[in-house]
């Protein structure tokens, strides 16, 4: 396991796009660019709950306790909206997928499925549609270009314009309340439960996997990604990685991994990254994991509870106290 020490953050020294970014938090902002690797953590205010971070043509999104962030990607412009103001539901959001024509998608966490511009363009609620849940936990999309959605109501199938619900009474899903979903590049759908293990459907047939037919170690799934042929799966015992040749379990006591609840999971061009709910940030390579955490980092918590790789190549991390970006 590799150690890595980051900088640390203070003030604001020359033009650093992504420094200017987290000054809307109040932040920190000073940096030593020595560093061997060119990597440097900007770490925001410690104070912020981030429940989910996204990115739209224009904007990036982070949702906090209270209150959704917009930021400029043009001029780092920051627009604080309290949740249940303009258009807002009082529910925080809880995931964001890129939408057509710059816009984005928003789950939130009783208040329905959000469509936004700079503003609430749609809301769908269980009183307007037929979803059958307010509480959308996730959102994910396959190749036609149908939205896949993970609810408290089970899964739900959603063209743009109708609703269609599997559930525990009309399918083998193993239960209706999920915590997530991802699509396949053979567009299977898998959908995630808490205590109820992880589903698949595909060619119009259900599987449920256990401990007993795949490396899962618990029942308890965190988060589900889905890229290339891989499928990556963090639950209550590790991170699981699913393939054309079988399952693998990454797990803290026969790997590096810092902590088995892996909270969230992000795959970019360097290699696989996960957060843990107490052990900070994992990073994967060649099968090499290196940590960042509160003693070896200046990272602001442990307990990671959002993360997101932006299309600038920066991966933005969320905690449950403080926000950070990658750089």
């Amino acid at each position: 396991m590799q150690k890595y020490h980051s900088k640390s953050v203070a003030g604001i020294r020359g033009t650093i796009y992504a420094a200017g970014l987290i000054c809307f938090l109040s932040a920190v902002i000073s940096c030593d660019n020595s560093d061997t690797d060119h990597r440097i953590w900007y770490v925001a205010d410690k104070r912020i709950y981030v429940y989910a971070i996204g990115e739209s043509r224009d904007y990036y999104w982070v949702s906090a306790q209270e209150k959704i962030l917009r930021i400029s990607k043009n001029d780092g412009d920051t627009l604080s909206i309290t949740y249940g103001t303009q258009g807002f539901p009082a529910n925080a959001v809880g995931c964001f997928f890129p939408a057509d024509s710059g816009r984005i998608w928003m789950g939130t966490g009783g208040g329905g499925l959000l469509l936004v511009d700079t503003i609430v363009v749609r809301r769908y609620t269980t009183s307007n549609s037929q979803i059958p849940s307010n509480g959308v936990q996730a959102i994910a999309q396959s190749s036609d270009g149908v939205f896949w959605l993970a609810t408290n109501g089970g899964l739900v199938k959603f063209d743009n314009h109708n609703f269609t619900t599997f559930n525990t009474n009309n399918s083998g899903l193993p239960a209706n309340a999920l915590t997530s979903v991802g699509v396949g590049d053979d567009n299977s759908i898998w959908a995630g439960t808490w205590g109820f293990n992880l589903a698949r459907f595909k060619e119009n047939q259900w599987t449920i996997f256990t401990k007993n037919n795949s490396s899962l170690q618990t029942a308890y799934i965190f988060t589900l990604l889905h890229t290339g042929k891989t499928l990556w799966v963090g639950e209550g015992g590790g991170i699981n990685r699913y393939t054309t040749s079988g399952w693998k379990n990454y797990n803290s006591k026969d790997t590096d991994l810092p902590q088995n609840d892996v909270t969230t999971i992000v795959v970019d061009k360097y290699g696989l990254w996960v957060g843990t709910y107490a052990g900070g940030v994992g990073f994967l390579k060649s099968e090499t994991w290196t940590v960042y955490n509160t003693t070896n980092s200046e990272l602001p918590d442990d307990q990671v509870t959002a993360m997101f790789a932006d299309r600038r190549g920066r991966l933005w991390v969320g905690f449950y106290r403080g926000l950070a970006v990658f750089q």
